[in-house]
């Protein structure tokens, strides 16, 4: 279980206290998080990115934007 769901706004200990004893960060607790949203090109771009690192390891974040830029993708560094 995810301590940060301990929290709650509507108990008797004020949400300070409560992140103290639960030992939460109360930023974590205030900010408003968004979904994750899925984008198919990104998934793309991680998987080439990965074979290309299986197969040339030694590959470093410049050899990686030509590879990838070789395979018609535009990235920046």
């Amino acid at each position: 279980m995810i301590r940060r769901g301990w929290i709650s706004a509507h108990a008797d200990i004020t949400q300070k206290r409560q992140c103290v004893l639960a030992d939460v960060s109360r930023t974590t607790v205030y900010v408003k998080r968004r979904p994750m949203e899925f984008v198919e090109v990104d998934e793309v771009l991680k998987r080439l990115i990965d074979e290309a690192y299986m197969r040339h390891p030694f590959y470093g974040s410049r050899n990686m934007v030509v590879y990838l830029l070789l395979c018609g993708h535009r990235v920046n560094r």
